[in-house]
């Protein structure tokens, strides 16, 4: 018909049945599915992780939960989803131009030239003491160019444009919660801008997991993973945990090294013999042996240990 444009999907995901044999079924419910929601686009995908699925396209997180629930409810499926993402823009050194909506598509770091997100222009309206919580929302996610307009003595219209990325993950419900429910939130989608992406991989016992693989801005990063082959952040041990690993325990030591405060006048070297007779390191105790219950506090008794009461 003149003048009709196909819908365009914003935001991706991936979805897979939890068991492997439901993949021809979940196949025959997607495609009855879209015969009642045209804006559903769906492709075959496959993850080493999770196995076969598709990829889908949807209008936003709110649709995304609506076919969740109804595959899930009309279909009797047992599905899961990958991260979401949203659609970004790659220019490389052929000057050729892709988009990428899935991770695993990610091209080659060398070949890039120039990587651009989608941006929307956010429309909020709230009351005016909640002004200040939003606003340090919108900046955190990256907020530029906000407007404010009074609607009235206490109600005011906040708009800004953010990154599509930076609003699909928890963005709603962080407002939601800000505004108590007395905020209203839309959006419409305005451009691509040049932006630092990186391919975040997450590491699941030192493996790569494909189906977790997101591309963010480098100041979205807040879990371990590595970026290409290089390691952006780690879970370094906590400051004061010896060797570190909780509870002061040295790698092939399980014996604990006792590094929490004792009460004045407590042996240190006392109380590890009296929890590690049989071992000669720490006395000359044996296995089975029993050892006096006033030793653990040294020459002090326990009335006399400063500190509060026997533990």
């Amino acid at each position: 018909m003149p003048g009709f444009k196909d819908i365009k999907p914003v935001v991706f995901s991936s979805i897979y049945p939890i068991a492997s044999d439901d993949y021809e079924d979940l196949s025959v419910a997607l495609e009855k599915y879209k015969l009642n929601d045209a804006a559903l686009t769906y492709q075959k995908d496959a993850s080493v992780a999770l196995g076969q699925g598709f990829r889908c396209g949807f209008l936003g997180l709110l649709h995304l939960e609506i076919v969740q629930e109804r595959l899930e409810r009309e279909y009797h499926l047992s599905i899961i989803l990958s991260v979401p993402s949203v659609r970004y823009r790659f220019t490389l050194k052929d000057e050729s131009i892709v988009y990428v909506d899935n991770p695993a598509h990610y091209p080659d770091r060398t070949s890039i030239v120039k990587t651009e997100e989608p941006y929307i222009r956010a429309t909020m309206i709230l009351p005016d003491r909640y002004l200040g919580g939003v606003m340090k929302l919108c900046t955190d996610r990256r907020g530029v160019n906000s407007r404010m307009n009074y609607l009235g003595p206490k109600r005011v219209e906040l708009i800004y444009e953010l990154p599509l990325g930076e609003v699909i993950y928890d963005f709603y419900d962080r407002f939601k919660s800000l505004t108590q429910g007395y905020g209203s939130f839309d959006y419409d989608l305005l451009d691509y801008r040049e932006s630092e992406l990186v391919l975040l991989d997450l590491l699941v016992n030192g493996d790569k997991v494909d189906a977790l693989s997101q591309i963010l801005h480098p100041r979205s990063c807040p879990v371990p993973g590595a970026s290409g082959l290089r390691e952006i952040k780690r879970g370094d041990p906590p400051a004061g945990v010896p060797g570190g690993h909780p509870g002061g325990h040295r790698r092939g030591d399980h014996r604990p090294d006792y590094h929490f405060p004792l009460p004045e006048g407590c042996d240190r070297q006392v109380l590890r013999r009296r929890h590690h007779p049989q071992e000669k390191a720490f006395g000359e105790t044996k296995r089975g042996e029993e050892t006096d219950e006033d030793d653990r506090f040294g020459d002090h008794p326990p009335e006399r240990v400063s500190g509060g009461p026997e533990k």
